[in-house]
């Protein structure tokens, strides 16, 4: 983190992140670099692709498939132990 207020990672992804998890304190901000993919957000498909800022507020259940360069923006800075693992998906 930067500080307690924010905290930022550069991700690559080629398929996606398959693990739907709810973080209950924190708003992830990704802002979409290059590719394209689909967020599920509470179970609502979510199209993104270069250019596009998707924001997600706290207690929201997040999973997304997709070839991704994003930012990843979390404010208040991420903090493990707000996390939690709801379920493995299959990749498709």
């Amino acid at each position: 983190p930067i500080n307690d207020n924010m905290s930022f990672v550069m991700e690559t992804v080629e398929k996606g992140h398959f693990e739907e998890f709810i973080h209950d304190k924190s708003t992830f901000t990704y802002i979409f670099l290059e590719g394209k993919g689909t967020f599920y957000l509470d179970d609502e498909e979510v199209n993104v692709k270069a250019g596009d800022v998707l924001s997600i507020n706290p207690g929201t259940r997040i999973y997304y498939k997709g070839n991704l360069k994003q930012l990843l923006i979390v404010t208040p800075a991420y903090d493990p132990k707000y996390e939690r693992h709801i379920r493995n998906i299959e990749e498709f």
